[in-house]
């Protein structure tokens, strides 16, 4: 099934019709994407899904000729989850001519390690992470551009659901990474704005026995909610420890918790009925496709589904991330960086993620209206009622 987006933007279909003669005029030309993504190291469970998708939109794209005479190719360099390594591969990749693109992966620290050498580059750039400083402040993040969903927009709908269900005794949990680290204060201090109460706060690293005593702290502090802002899989070993631990009350999850559409393994019981913010397309099973843009995303969770055999949540981030270059390209007739940079900037589509906007002032993408809530029922994840 071929998979069509819907963009906003104005006179897309004649510069569609003037771009693609003129690209099928010239010679055959590839373009290169190159991609610092996690495929081994901690991180590679979504690192592996950001690769499957870029490689899987690239030949989409390619397949239904949307670039005329131009075919995209994707350049992976394994960051191995260190940021080390991701300076390393960045700077080689923006040293190579052919790469007029840059995406890169699920690491904060990473990304703005790399800020002054991709804006020495004049590269335009993606970063599939979620934290905020990948993208700000705009003036020193000119070829940086964040395509993930945003801490504050998650604590919007948390807090929004905690104000409805009258739960305000709130406990937050939080990885110890800089990502977690920059996410809880920001969902406490939403939180404290609602006129809820913090109970407690934690950050937790990768050790188990840390983890199941941090969870215990919680559980003493009978909170009515407890918000987990940490990645998969920690974040379904903390819904475990708690449980475990004898806490019977409700679970909220942010998006760094997304992981696979079906829950498995000795967690998925203490994630039942359990939250999580996230956008609609991890469940695209479950969407009515009453416009294009919700055809559009239906067909990408079925062709993404029938190819790898299970959804991975992040898949449509480095989607779109692909489908973004490629509108560049089409709207320039050009693969000058620069060019690329600047047609990036002003971006609006509908995209697989959700509505996609771009600004000189906002170089994050998601709309705050991409995310919603998502409920843990029978196994899987599904459209909170």
């Amino acid at each position: 099934m071929k998979v069509q987006f819907t963009l906003v933007a104005g006179a897309v279909a004649a510069l569609l019709l003037v771009g693609g003669c003129q690209a099928a005029a010239g010679p055959a030309e590839t373009v290169t994407i190159g991609a610092d993504l996690e495929l081994t190291g901690p991180d590679a469970a979504i690192g592996k899904v950001y690769a499957q998708a870029l490689n899987l939109r690239v030949e989409q794209i390619n397949a239904e000729g949307l670039l005329g005479n131009r075919k995209l190719s994707v350049l992976l360099r394994d960051n191995r989850s260190d940021p080390t390594t991701s300076t390393a591969n960045i700077q080689a990749l923006v040293a190579d001519p052919s790469v007029k693109a840059l995406v890169v992966g699920v690491c904060d620290e990473c990304v703005v390690a790399s800020a002054k050498t991709i804006n020495d580059a004049k590269i335009p750039t993606i970063a599939l992470s979620l934290g905020a400083k990948v993208a700000t402040p705009t003036s020193e993040r000119k070829y940086i551009f964040k395509l993930a969903p945003n801490v504050v927009d998650d604590a919007t709908v948390l807090v929004g659901e905690l104000e409805q269900t009258s739960l305000l005794k709130v406990a937050v949990i939080g990885g110890d990474d800089t990502f977690g680290k920059d996410t809880v204060p920001v969902i406490i201090d939403k939180v404290r704005r609602s006129g809820g109460t913090i109970l407690a706060q934690e950050n937790v690293g990768p050790e188990p026995d840390k983890a199941v005593a941090a969870a215990g702290r919680v559980v003493k502090v009978k909170p009515d909610a407890v918000i987990v802002m940490s990645f998969a899989p920690q974040s379904a070993q903390l819904a475990k420890n708690l449980r475990d631990g004898g806490y019977t009350g409700r679970i909220f999850f942010g998006s760094p918790a997304a992981d696979n559409l079906f829950l498995s393994g000795d967690t998925a019981a203490a994630m039942n009925n359990a939250n999580m913010v996230f956008t609609p397309t991890l469940v695209s099973d479950d969407i009515i496709a009453t416009s294009p843009a919700k055809a559009t995303r239906v067909a990408w969770f079925r062709d993404y589904l029938s190819k790898y055999g299970t959804y991975g949540a992040y898949a449509s981030f480095a989607a779109d991330a692909a489908e973004v270059f490629s509108e560049a390209i089409r709207q320039t007739n050009s693969v000058d960086r620069d060019a690329l940079r600047t047609a990036v900037e002003t971006t609006r589509m509908d995209g697989l993620s959700g509505p996609l906007r771009l600004s000189p002032d906002n170089h994050s993408a998601l709309a705050p209206q991409a995310v919603t809530m998502l409920v843990a029922a029978n196994g899987r994840w599904r459209l909170a009622s």
